[in-house]
C-alpha cells in the first residue's frame, strides 16, 4: 500500500514520455486490488494454524511475501485476519491455465478440517 502512489506516478511519467514522433500513450486504472500485508493479525493467524498443523502432524505452512493479488487481502483490508495458499497444490495461479492437483484434495481437506476444529 505504501508504494501505490509511487507506482501510479511512475506509470503516469512513462505514459507522458513520447519517444516516437506522432504517437501518444494514455492509461487508466481498469481494476485494482489491495495487497495482502504481512501484518500482526495475519502473522498471529498463521502461527495459530501452524500450532494446529504441528499437533495434527502436518508440515508447517510458510509465511512468505508473494507478488500478486489475493482474495485474503480483501478480508484483511476489512480487519479480518487472513492467510493465503493453504489449499490444494497446483500452479499457474490466477491465469487461464490455472490448475489444481486432484491428488492434493484429500490432504487439503484434512488440513482445512484441522484448522476449523483446532482454532479457538
Amino acid at each position: 500500500p505504501e508504494q501505490r502512489e509511487t507506482v501510479i506516478q511512475a506509470v503516469k511519467d512513462a505514459a507522458e514520455r513520447v519517444t516516437v514522433k506522432g504517437t501518444s500513450c494514455s492509461w487508466r486504472i481498469k481494476s485494482e486490488r489491495v495487497t495482502l500485508p504481512l501484518c500482526d493479525k495475519n502473522v498471529e493467524l498463521l502461527e495459530k494454524i501452524n500450532r494446529v498443523y504441528s499437533a495434527a502432524g502436518f508440515a508447517k505452512a510458510k509465511g512468505e511475501n508473494g507478488a500478486g493479488g489475493s482474495d485474503a487481502a480483501d478480508m484483511t483490508s476489512y480487519g479480518i485476519p487472513a492467510v493465503d495458499c493453504i489449499g490444494t497444490s497446483g500452479g499457474r495461479i490466477h491465469s487461464v491455465e490455472e490448475f489444481g492437483n486432484i491428488s492434493s484434495l484429500a490432504e487439503s481437506a484434512k488440513r482445512q478440517a484441522a484448522i476449523i476444529l483446532g482454532i479457538d
